[in-house]
């Protein structure tokens, strides 16, 4: 009698152990998880911070390179205007 519930005795604190253990592990991997996610939405936020930052910076290329497209458009349009006003007149048959 003394053997058996010994027996049981150890068998439950087997049991109650495993059931620690696994809740354990469970927490650890929920945290492992979330830190994981955590990481990934601050790269996701650098990455965004620095997207805009590079769309809100222009360097002075950029500039130069955009007032040199306004000239050209400027000038296309002058060199339209003086074409049209400069036409040959149409001949006579």
């Amino acid at each position: 009698m003394l053997t058996s519930n010994l027996l049981l005795v150890v068998v439950l604190v087997l049991v109650v152990v495993g059931i620690i253990t696994t809740v354990k592990r469970k927490q650890e991997f929920r945290i492992r998880l979330q830190s994981r996610a955590r990481r990934r939405v601050e790269k996701q936020l650098d990455d965004a911070e620095d997207e805009r930052q590079r769309q809100t910076v222009t360097s002075p290329f950029i500039d130069r390179l955009h007032g040199n497209l306004d000239l050209a458009r400027d000038l296309a349009i002058a060199d339209g205007a003086n074409r049209r006003a400069v036409q040959c007149p149409k001949p006579t048959v």
